[in-house]
């Protein structure tokens, strides 16, 4: 049986102060993205989505998009949400300053995941085919499609993630007992690199400079693990065993704490020390989180259709930013048991 996180596990350290909730009134919200002065939910079975005011935690529009919408990314003043329909699914693209629907793309593959390059020209689609599990490079203006197979089709495809400079793009694949994340070189649409995973994959974000990936996995028997992955050298640093039941993470601005999202709670746990040092409570079951750009702030969504804003310690709070050889370094000065 998994392990479950509790008050006694969390060791309390008030990192979270509660600002406000709001209702958004559509339905369960499956993802959230944050881009500047806008928060983007997709509404699962409201084939919309909402825009809200992060700062001012208000509902400012709802654009509605082709299928039953589950993942969104934002990037260039843009949001770009996979929807699934009955014939097909699409990726959708909306203008977040005047809210508005700007395009639909459908696409030849059972969408997983998005994102997007920084500046928005590209997107990067993870999903599957009845014979492969495929990563899709968009061009957003012209509409081309190039197709890279990253797993056999037998694996589950899940999360894909675009380093900052948007040479690399990485997608986590996994079967009953492992995962593995697989880079891509984006300017020549080949494999370049893999690293397994102690786990089947939930979900894995990359540092600021892309040079660490934290991925979150979840094993049937022992329940939640985070691995810490040196990207460049291709190596696992640490994995950290948290148990519970693990679905979403995101990483703070700073690179210094992980907010997890673990049934009734968002779990927070420092990636130096791989200890969990708060959790936070949301009155419901959340399931999604999203950090501001500037770290001062968490956004929790869940399962009743309501965005929470909560404020967290600035990057300064904690000191430098956390790269692969600082938790290297600490990985070697651990103790040996």
């Amino acid at each position: 049986m998994a392990l479950m996180l509790t008050a006694v596990d969390a060791q309390p350290v008030a990192e979270a102060r509660l600002l406000g909730s709001i209702d958004v009134k559509r339905g369960p919200i499956g993802d959230i993205a944050v881009d500047g002065n806008w928060i983007v939910a997709t509404n699962s079975g409201g084939e919309s989505v909402s825009v809200l005011s992060a700062r001012m935690l208000q509902v400012e529009a709802t654009v509605p998009v082709a299928g039953e919408p589950f993942a969104v990314t934002t990037a260039g003043g843009r949001a770009f949400v996979a929807a699934s329909a009955a014939t097909y699914d699409a990726v959708s693209a909306i203008d977040a300053r005047t809210k508005t629907f700007l395009a639909s793309l459908p696409l030849d593959l059972d969408v997983v995941s998005v994102a997007a390059g920084p500046d928005g020209r590209r997107l990067f689609v993870a999903g599957t085919r009845p014979d492969s599990a495929d990563l899709a490079i968009v061009d957003v203006e012209s509409g081309r499609v190039d197709t890279v197979a990253v797993a056999d089709p037998e694996d589950i495809v899940g999360a894909v993630r675009v380093a900052s400079d948007a040479r690399r793009v990485y997608v986590a694949t996994s079967d009953a007992e492992r995962g593995k994340l697989t880079a891509v070189d984006v300017a020549k649409a080949r494999i370049v690199g893999v690293v397994p995973t102690v786990a089947p994959i939930q979900d894995f974000v990359l540092s600021g400079d892309g040079g660490v990936a934290y991925v979150l996995g979840r094993d049937p028997e022992y329940g939640g693990v985070v691995d810490t992955i040196d990207t460049a050298r291709r190596r696992l640093l640490t994995s950290a065993w948290i148990g519970g039941h693990p679905t979403q993470f995101a990483l703070g601005s700073d690179g210094n704490r992980l907010y997890i999202v673990d049934v009734d709670r968002v779990a927070v746990l420092c990636p130096i020390t791989n200890e969990i040092v708060d959790a936070i409570l949301v009155g419901a079951n959340p399931s999604c989180v999203a950090t501001s750009p500037d770290g001062g702030r968490l956004y929790v969504a869940d399962y009743s259709g309501v965005v929470t804003a909560f404020a967290i310690p600035i990057p300064s709070s904690f000191g430098e930013l956390v790269d692969a050889e600082a938790i290297a370094v600490v990985r070697e000065l651990e103790p040996a048991v």
